[in-house]
């Protein structure tokens, strides 16, 4: 039997928590135009690495939530989930460090 490491209870960077989000397709939007500010207005190659992990993790957990058999989601939400993976692709493909 396998043993899977269960997902971090307490948030580890608060700031970027209260941006990304994967509730609804509206809502990934908006932090998809608060990261791309951030992203402008920062100068910090860490800050930048952090905004592209933390959009890369919400992309992982939407697929989990796609792939979820126990109590799997409603068609409506998989395509919702399927835009909010879309959105946060589409932002990392335009922010790249360099």
């Amino acid at each position: 039997m396998v043993s899977y490491k269960p997902l971090r209870k307490t948030v580890k960077n608060p700031w970027l928590s209260d941006i990304i989000r994967i509730s609804s397709p509206t809502e990934a939007k908006e932090a998809c135009t608060k990261l791309s500010y951030v992203w402008d207005t920062t100068d910090s190659r860490d800050t930048k690495r952090l905004l592209i992990k933390g959009a890369s993790d919400a992309i992982r957990r939407s697929v989990m939530q796609l792939k979820r058999t126990k109590n799997p989601v409603s068609i409506k939400e998989r395509g919702e989930f399927r835009e909010i993976i879309i959105l946060y692709q589409s932002w990392l493909r335009g922010h790249r460090l360099v």
